[in-house]
């Protein structure tokens, strides 16, 4: 008998929202072999009490649910900074 509706090995794994944005850019955009997110010029980083980073060519807003991470693989768009 089992104990839940759904063998472990079938259960659906919800994916955080950042993962589902990274994964569109790199769909629609490609990935840049061997580039971070970090690296790029579109990666904006800002401090106050704490640090957060964004993504200028991603939809961004005041929440923490836009953040970025530098360790990302870069998309498509990667532009190395000066």
């Amino acid at each position: 008998m089992q104990d839940g509706l759904f063998p472990e090995d079938e259960l659906p794994v919800a994916r955080p929202r950042q993962d589902v944005r990274l994964a569109d850019m790199h769909r629609i955009y490609g990935v840049t072999q061997g580039a971070i997110c970090g690296n790029c010029r579109h990666f904006v980083s800002y401090r106050q009490s704490t640090r957060w980073a964004k993504c200028a060519k991603t939809r961004t807003t005041a929440s923490r649910a836009t953040d970025w991470k530098a360790r990302n693989a870069a998309c498509g768009l990667f532009e190395a900074e000066d």
